[in-house]
């Protein structure tokens, strides 16, 4: 995968998995797409980041049943301004 320093503005440039099962996705993701998991950071929530040949490429966090949605991706633009 090559590694993006930067987004084109309106592109694409993070996902977040949320999700009941994080073992199985970690599993899975690790399978289909040759991901690795960093351990949760328990700092952040339990957060892990998904990694590509070292590279950062997307997060997930477990979904502990609290929430009012479902399990799923999020996915992040790139803007040169999020006030606008």
């Amino acid at each position: 995968m090559a590694r993006i320093e930067s987004a084109t503005i309106g592109a694409p440039c993070w996902f977040d998995l949320f999700t009941r099962d994080s073992v199985r996705a970690e599993a899975f993701y690790g399978a289909v797409l040759g991901w690795t998991a960093d351990p949760a950071n328990e700092e952040f929530g339990g957060y892990v980041n998904f990694r590509s040949d070292g590279t950062w490429v997307a997060g997930m966090v477990a979904h502990d049943g609290t929430a009012d949605h479902p399990d799923g991706w999020t996915v992040y633009f790139a803007t040169a301004d999020a006030k606008a």
